[in-house]
């Protein structure tokens, strides 16, 4: 498992890559790359 203290750290360029990718309007991309996630949670 993740420390709490690396998720923070990991969290902040997320956040800014999620507003770069909701400029670039690729949600649907991100929709199907969920399922892809899922997919693999459920095997």
């Amino acid at each position: 498992m993740f420390d709490f203290p690396v998720i923070g750290i990991a969290l902040v360029p997320a956040t800014q890559g999620l507003s770069v990718l909701r400029d670039l309007r690729v949600i649907p991309m991100l929709s199907s790359l969920r399922r892809v996630v899922e997919g693999f949670l459920h095997v």
